[in-house]
C-alpha cells in the first residue's frame, strides 16, 4: 500500500506527542512493507530537505508565519497547500493519513485528496478540531462544549470565528475518517459537534523493544545528574499548570521528611520552573528536585530505566499521553489522572494508579506506597508491560490502522 502521511512536525524536529506517535506508525508501517512517504514543514529554508528516517521518505517543506495567524492558517496555508497538491500527483497514494495538521499543513489539504479522489484517514491526537488551545478551560471531569465567547477572550487577537466550521467543513467534504487516540477524546469531539458516525478510536502503540538501553549508559546517566541509588519519581512532558506538575509537587511535599527521593522533571517552560522552585521551596521539595531540559534517545531510556514511579497527573481532559506506555514498556508503574484518555491505559491497582490530582492527599498515599514497597511496584511494573503487549503495541496500532486504510479505500464504514 502507498501511503502518504501529513504531519506538521516530524522527526528529528518533533515538538510534542503527536509527531512521536506520527513518526513510530510511520516506521512500522514501512518496516511491514508498505510504500510510506511525509509530508512535513519546517520553519527554515535550510532545513527543507528531503531524507529517510526508519524506512520512510521524508519531504520537508518550508511554512513560517506570524503567531497570531494560526487560527487562519488552519483552515489555508498558501505556503503548504500547492505542495500537498503536487505531493499527491508525483507520489499517487492509495491514502492520504492526515495527522496534526492545524498549524502549517492546514485542512485545506484534506480537499486537495479529495480533488484526487484519494480517500483520507484523519488521527485526532488532541482537541484541536474544536479548540485552538490545550481545551485546558472546562471542567475536566466530563465532557463539554466549549461556547464561541470563551474561545475569542482565550485566544483574543489570534481569535478566527469561522475556525472550527471550516475545518470540520473541509473534514466532511473530503470524506475523512477520524480516528482519535482515545475514547474520552472521542466523546470531547462528539461534545463538539463531530458527527458520531465519522469517528472510531486507534489507541496510539509503541514497539517495547525501543524502549532497551545499555546497562553502561544508565549508570553513567545516573553518575551525572547524581541520581545512583535515589528513589527516582519521574515527571515528563510540557511543565505547565495543565499537566499537573503542581498538584505532584505538592503531594511530594507530603510524604515523610525523612523519605529519600529525587523528584526528576524533563522538560522547558523557565518561567513556570520558577514558580514550581518556589512552590517547592515552601514544601520543602526544592533540594530534591532536578530539572533537565527533555531528553532524547539514551539519555531519555535511562531517565525512564532509574525511575521507580512516573507520574503523569494532567489537571484536563488528557488525549492519551505517550509517557504513560513508554513507561509501561520499560516495566514501571504510573500514577495516571482520571481526567481523559489515560484511564484506558493504565489500569488502578494493577499496572499503576489512576487518581484525582487534585486529592493531594490521595496522590501522596500511591506514592509512598509505590516508593516503599518495592515488590508491589514491581509487580505493577510488570503487570503493565504484560498489558502493553496485549493492547499498545504499535504493530497493533497499525494493523487496525491497515483495517482503516482497506476500509476508506473500499468506501465502506469502519
Amino acid at each position: 500500500m502507498k501511503v502518504l502521511v501529513l504531519s506538521d512536525d516530524y522527526s528529528p524536529y518533533t515538538k510534542g506527542g503527536a509527531d512521536i506517535a506520527a513518526e513510530r506508525l510511520s516506521s512500522e508501517l514501512a518496516r511491514q512493507g508498505h510504500s510510506v512517504r511525509v509530508l512535513t514543514t519546517v520553519d527554515s529554508r535550510d532545513k527543507a530537505v528531503s531524507d529517510t528516517v526508519h524506512g520512510v521518505e521524508v519531504r520537508r517543506i518550508f511554512s513560517n508565519y506570524p503567531a497570531r495567524m494560526r487560527c487562519i492558517m488552519a483552515v489555508y496555508n498558501p505556503q503548504t497547500v500547492g505542495a500537498v497538491a503536487g505531493e499527491i500527483a508525483e507520489f499517487r497514494p492509495d491514502i492520504v493519513h492526515a495527522q496534526n495538521i492545524h498549524t502549517h499543513i492546514s485542512f485545506q489539504a484534506l480537499l486537495k485528496a479529495r480533488d484526487a479522489s484519494v480517500p483520507v484517514i484523519l488521527t485526532a491526537h488532541d482537541h484541536q478540531l474544536f479548540c485552538a488551545g490545550k481545551f485546558d478551560c472546562a471542567d475536566p471531569a466530563r465532557p463539554i462544549k466549549v461556547p464561541a465567547l470563551r474561545c475569542a477572550r482565550c485566544q483574543q487577537f489570534r481569535y478566527f470565528p469561522f475556525r472550527n466550521a471550516l475545518m470540520q467543513r473541509a473534514i466532511r467534504l473530503s470524506g475523512a475518517r477520524i480516528y482519535a487516540v482515545s475514547s474520552a477524546l472521542r466523546d470531547d469531539l462528539i461534545a463538539n459537534g463531530v458527527d458520531p458516525n465519522s469517528v472510531g478510536v486507534i489507541h496510539n502503540g509503541i514497539d517495547p523493544a525501543s524502549m532497551q538501553v545499555a546497562e553502561e549508559h544508565v549508570a553513567t546517566f545516573a553518575q551525572r545528574h547524581a541520581l545512583g541509588g535515589k528513589r527516582v519519581v519521574l515527571f515528563g512532558g510540557r511543565v505547565s499548570h495543565a499537566k499537573g506538575i503542581d498538584q505532584a509537587v505538592t503531594a511530594l511535599g507530603r510524604l515523610p521528611a525523612d523519605l529519600d527521593f529525587t523528584f526528576l522533571v524533563l522538560g522547558s517552560s523557565e518561567d513556570y520552573i520558577s514558580y514550581i522552585l518556589q512552590l517547592g521551596h515552601r514544601l520543602s521539595v526544592e533540594h530534591k528536585t532536578v530539572f533537565l531540559p527533555w531528553l532524547s534517545g539514551d539519555d531519555l531510556k535511562a531517565a525512564y530505566a532509574l525511575c521507580h514511579v512516573c507520574l503523569t497527573p494532567s489537571i484536563y481532559r488528557e488525549p492519551f499521553n505517550l509517557i504513560n506506555i513508554e513507561a509501561m514498556a520499560v516495566r514501571k508503574p504510573v500514577i495516571t489522572t482520571c481526567f481523559g484518555g489515560p484511564a484506558e491505559v493504565v489500569v488502578d491497582g494493577v499496572t499503576g494508579y489512576v487518581v484525582d490530582p487534585r486529592d493531594t492527599d490521595l496522590f501522596a498515599k500511591r506514592l509512598l506506597e509505590l516508593l516503599t514497597d518495592a515488590p508491589r511496584a514491581r509487580s505493577m511494573g510488570e503487570a503493565g508491560y504484560q498489558r502493553l503487549l496485549e493492547h499498545f503495541t504499535v504493530k497493533r496500532q497499525a494493523e487496525k490502522m491497515l483495517s482503516a486504510y482497506e476500509a476508506a479505500i473500499a468506501g465502506t464504514a469502519q
